[in-house]
């Protein structure tokens, strides 16, 4: 075979879009080398065509083929779903929240996300940050004051104690919780308001009445 300039100029025609000038000058000889031959140049072209790719860009895939994956950032080094919102959005992704009721997370604490991070998603891709609403309220409805006041210390919450007649219910009961069981307040200070039954007195008779007097409030101790 011999130097054919026809080969060589259509060649670099194909080739023009390639960033990998080595790769682009070798084909170009070949167009040269087999210029002479509609096969030779139908082969440059198709060699061209599977080196640049339809974006002629060297990052890895994307819609279209030619835009680059994004690595998932980890949001859980940020104090709030806004600041790992703004990470996401900031990289080209979109955010969306889902609280979620957690036993050991404070209110506000960003969870994770999904997909988790670490992985390589599209530009555009939704991820959704996980972001705790606080542990859930537990029921105590039925207990007597003393063991009620103490289930919600031990699980982290303060409790403010209501003495209230009620006559379905026995001396030194809770008869209502706000927020109910189940539940999440709304804010880590906040107590869960107990309401209980007079307790008996001295000569066995019950307490009667029916104003509310509030008690102390019960501290909480920090959950582990």
């Amino acid at each position: 075979m011999t130097f054919n300039a026809l080969g060589f100029v259509l060649a670099n025609a194909f080739t023009q879009k390639l960033e990998d000038r080595q790769r682009a000058t070798q084909l170009n000889l070949m167009g040269a080398m087999m210029g002479d031959s509609p096969l030779g140049l139908v082969m440059v072209a198709s060699l061209a065509n599977q080196t640049g790719g339809s974006g002629g860009g060297s990052g890895p895939p994307g819609p279209g083929g030619g835009s680059a994956l994004v690595l998932v950032p980890d949001v859980r080094p940020a104090d709030s779903y806004d600041e790992a919102a703004e990470l996401l959005t900031g990289l080209g992704l979109k955010a969306i929240r889902a609280d979620t009721k957690t036993e050991d997370s404070d209110i506000g604490t960003v969870l994770g996300s999904i997909p988790d991070a670490g992985e390589l998603v599209r530009p555009g891709t939704t991820v959704t940050v996980a972001v705790s609403v606080g542990r859930p309220v537990p029921d105590v409805v039925g207990m007597d004051s003393g063991n009620a006041t103490e289930v919600l210390r031990l699980v982290g919450f303060a409790a403010d104690v209501y003495v209230v007649s009620h006559q379905s219910t026995g001396p030194d009961k809770v008869f209502k919780q706000d927020p109910a069981a189940g539940e999440t307040l709304l804010f880590d200070e906040q107590p869960v308001k107990l309401w209980i039954t007079p307790p008996k007195l001295n000569d066995g008779s019950e307490e009667t009445g029916t104003s509310t007097t509030a008690v102390a409030t019960v501290t909480p101790s920090q959950p582990t």
